[in-house]
């Protein structure tokens, strides 16, 4: 009897001995062996993955970008530093922001605007007619055939074309610096905002930053009309001012000049203008849907935009930032934007 207890004790220990080597490999291997199913333990259990659309996939990813991470971080560090309260925090960082990132740009627009209308002017003026008048020579002297002529007129006049850019730095891709820098910065900073304001973070993200206490700084620290910015505005006001800043900057940007020195570009831009409007009127029920701070945030990027194109049209700040003066320029632009806002003439 003594003897059987002893090995039954050694059998048992080889047993506890052999367990405490297995790995989660073995054991799954022996499961697939012996046609077995894993046990109901969250480390085996085998859950169906639920698969994502492609939109869900790359807002994900969108959220989770190190940009959207840093104005994140930019925006909590100006609320904590300066102890304003949400609602100024995203007014005050939105008006810096668009002053240091697009008036710069909107000013390197204008310049370039002016100067390769001096450029054209140029060209139609002196420039072409005399290389017009050397390729009629050619014609009449060497017997050029009319598509000789044309394709040597087409070339020099590229050529006189591409000197002349260079000469005035005037680059046609730098009138879209404002579209380069701006587009990209009201996207990454708006879906910042909406991640604090709706606590859409990445489990990394869950981590590293207090999103539970930025959420609830949003529902506290909003307007006097709208004290939680973390849900849409109820009286619509944001939405309605969203609309509005959006559709006074195109109205300044499509009146700043004269229309009769152009005429045909305004005639080809009328579409244009037209979709710009559509698109900043649905802007209001876009807004009326989203938090009250991504709302507010839209609304000062507006304001700030309106404020831009109404400074720009000063002559006298004009000269300042050395915008050449161009015949299409108008002398009084707030009278005139005025009196066509009233119906009147414009002067």
């Amino acid at each position: 009897m003594f003897r059987i207890g002893v090995e039954r004790c050694s059998q048992l220990g080889l047993r506890h001995q052999q367990a405490s080597q297995r790995t989660f490999c073995s054991l799954q291997a022996n499961y697939k062996n012996n046609h077995l199913q894993p046990p109901p333990s969250h480390t085996l259990t085998l859950c169906k993955t639920r698969h994502m659309s492609t939109f869900e996939s790359l807002y994900l990813k969108m959220i989770s970008l190190p940009p959207v991470h840093f104005m994140e971080d930019t925006l909590a560090h100006v609320h904590d530093t300066t102890g304003l309260p949400w609602w100024a925090t995203v007014m005050l960082s939105t008006g810096v922001l668009r002053l240091l990132l697009t008036m710069p740009a909107h000013i390197t627009q204008q310049k370039v605007m002016a100067k390769r209308f001096l450029m054209s002017e140029e060209m139609k003026t002196d420039i072409l007619p005399s290389l017009q008048s050397a390729v009629d020579r050619q014609v009449k002297v060497n017997k050029w055939a009319e598509k000789k002529a044309r394709a040597s007129y087409q070339r020099v006049a590229g050529q006189f074309h591409r000197q002349k850019v260079q000469e005035y730095n005037c680059h046609l891709a730098k009138m879209f610096l404002p579209v380069y820098i701006q587009i990209p910065a009201w996207i990454f900073t708006s879906v910042a905002i909406r991640n604090m304001a709706t606590m859409r973070h990445s489990l990394e993200r869950r981590l590293d930053s207090p999103i539970e206490e930025r959420f609830y700084q949003f529902s506290s620290e909003g307007l006097a009309w709208c004290q939680n910015l973390s849900v849409p505005d109820p009286t619509f006001v944001l939405p309605v001012l969203v609309g509005l800043t959006f559709a006074t900057t195109i109205y300044i940007s499509s009146n700043k000049l004269q229309l009769s020195s152009f005429e045909q570009v305004s005639k080809y831009s009328r579409g244009l203008t037209i979709t710009l409007y559509s698109l900043s009127f649905l802007m209001i029920p876009l807004a009326s849907f989203q938090p009250a701070a991504l709302a507010l945030y839209w609304a000062s990027s507006g304001a700030m935009g309106v404020f831009i194109n109404l400074a720009l049209l000063s002559p006298s700040l004009r000269r300042t930032v050395m915008i050449p003066k161009i015949p299409a320029e108008l002398d009084k632009p707030y009278t005139t934007l005025r009196d066509k806002l009233l119906g009147g003439r414009s002067q």
